[in-house]
């Protein structure tokens, strides 16, 4: 009686194993046939075919587990919880990327320059630029307030500019941010330390 559970137990899972690579090859055959067409870019083949490939891998051995009698909610929450986090840390990811290609594109194709006055039309942002930053512009306003604006926003909204002037270049400006604080020693600067 034993015996004919263990084997009737071997036989679903030869059955999950078949039913699972057969979804396998016409998911392959799918991904083919989108190609073919042209109605995936290229560069996203790839990639799909790693996650259908891996995607099924750890369903069918969820089922074969599940099949021979483990629990597997405990696994289901590990998975989700994993895909949760790989997704909240590539929306960081992403916003950072975007911000600093953003940068390079103010840089290519300057849409203001340090010392302008930019205002975003229909909205209260709005200052003098005075220096460009890998992730954040920043502007003061007539009082004594400075806003970070994210460089990816000047892409996103319509954007006034009034040129000013200003002997500072973008690139100077994000070199100066990007350069370490110089360390003045109280001695060398003719200033005697007390004590």
């Amino acid at each position: 009686m034993i015996m004919n559970g263990i084997v009737l137990q071997f036989v679903y899972a030869g059955v999950i194993v078949a039913i699972v690579l057969g979804l396998s090859a016409l998911l392959s055959k799918g991904v083919d046939r989108l190609q073919e067409k042209g109605k995936l870019p290229p560069f996203l083949i790839g990639p799909l075919r790693i996650f259908l490939k891996w995607g099924i891998f750890v369903l069918a051995i969820l089922l074969v587990l599940h099949n021979f009698g483990m629990q597997i909610g405990g696994i289901w929450a590990l998975i989700s919880t994993v895909l949760a986090m790989i997704a909240i840390g590539f929306v960081a990811v992403w916003s950072m990327l975007s911000n600093a290609s953003a940068t390079l594109l103010i840089l290519i194709f300057r849409p203001f320059e340090i010392g302008d006055h930019v205002e975003f039309v229909g909205e209260p942002t709005k200052g003098k630029v005075k220096s460009l930053g890998m992730v954040y512009t920043t502007l003061h306003e007539d009082g004594a307030t400075v806003l970070q604006v994210p460089n990816n926003l000047f892409f996103q909204k319509i954007l006034r500019r009034k040129r000013g002037k200003s002997k500072i270049d973008l690139h100077e400006s994000l070199q100066k941010e990007s350069a370490p604080e110089k360390q003045v020693d109280p001695e060398s600067a003719g200033v005697e330390s007390a004590g």
